[in-house]
């Protein structure tokens, strides 16, 4: 079953509702609607973790960076940050992972 993308209110609604009060008060929720039209849900919450992940590096939200970095995965281009899970390759960090079952003892 594939869902359609949210619209604009519905985007609006989510980003109103599931984002923290603090990264309302630093950014322009209309540019944010305007800007993720076509995007999934997924992917405004990808949106929301980036502007997190900068926040924690820098101290300030900066929509115009995640927006210029949506539009640059959009276009094909590798992520220097990659959220999720991903194979380990020359810009991302290795991690050492426990073996299976390490956890359950």
């Amino acid at each position: 079953m594939q869902f359609a993308k949210p619209d604009a209110s519905l985007r609006r609604r989510l980003i109103a509702q599931r984002w923290h009060a603090d990264i309302l008060a630093g950014i322009d929720v209309g540019t944010v609607v305007d800007e993720t039209d076509g995007l999934s849900f997924a992917e405004l919450e990808e949106a929301k973790k980036l502007l997190v992940m900068h926040y924690m590096e820098t101290g300030r939200w900066d929509w115009p960076r995640v927006s210029r970095s949506l539009q640059e995965r959009a276009a094909g281009a590798r992520s220097e940050r990659p959220i999720g899970f991903h194979r380990n390759n020359e810009k991302s960090p290795t991690v050492e992972q426990p073996a299976l079952g390490a956890c359950a003892r």
